[in-house]
C-alpha cells in the first residue's frame, strides 16, 4: 500500500451525531494507513470533549485545541502536524464513502496527479445528500485547474 493519508478536520460546535459519523467514515476507509487530525476551533466544552474521546478511541486520531480562529486557520494549524504523504481536508459534518481514499490515492498514482477532488455525503441537513464535483474522472493541467476554480 502507498503512503499515509492525513486528513484535517476543522471542528466548531459540530453536532455530536455528525462528528461521530464523519470520524467513523474515515476510520472505516478501505485505505487504512491514515492520520486524522481534528482541529477543535474553540468549540463548546461538549464538542471539545468529544474530540478528545474520539482520539482516545483510535491511535490514528489526533486533536489540536485552539481558540476560535475559523476553518482556514484550523486547517493551517492542522498542516503543522501532518505526517502523511497525501493530504486531504474533510468537513466535520461530512461522510466519506468507504473507498474514497483508496480510489483517490489510486488516481493520484496512476495519473501522477498533484491533486484529486472527490465526492462526499453531506450530513448538514440531517439527511445524507451525495455531493460530487463531477460524474466522471477529468484530468487537468495546473493552468486549466486554476481557471476552473
Amino acid at each position: 500500500m502507498a503512503g499515509k493519508i492525513s486528513a484535517i478536520v476543522p471542528v466548531y460546535n459540530t453536532p455530536a451525531e455528525f462528528l461521530r459519523i464523519c470520524v467513523k467514515s474515515m476510520l472505516e476507509q478501505s485505505y487504512e494507513n491514515s492520520q486524522i487530525i481534528l482541529v477543535d476551533d474553540g468549540s463548546n466544552e461538549a464538542t471539545a470533549r468529544l474530540c478528545d474521546e474520539l482520539a482516545a478511541g483510535d491511535a490514528r486520531v489526533e486533536v489540536i485545541h485552539q481558540s476560535n480562529a475559523g476553518p482556514s486557520i484550523a486547517r493551517n494549524n492542522g498542516i503543522q502536524r501532518v505526517s502523511g504523504e497525501y493530504l486531504t481536508f474533510v468537513d466535520s459534518d461530512d461522510t466519506l464513502l468507504a473507498d474514497a481514499w483508496q480510489r483517490a490515492v489510486q488516481q493520484m498514482e496512476e495519473q501522477r496527479a498533484d491533486c484529486v477532488v472527490f465526492g462526499w455525503l453531506d450530513n448538514e441537513t440531517g439527511k445524507p445528500e451525495r455531493r460530487c464535483v463531477t460524474d466522471r474522472p477529468v484530468s487537468l493541467d495546473g493552468k486549466e485547474a486554476v481557471c476552473r476554480i
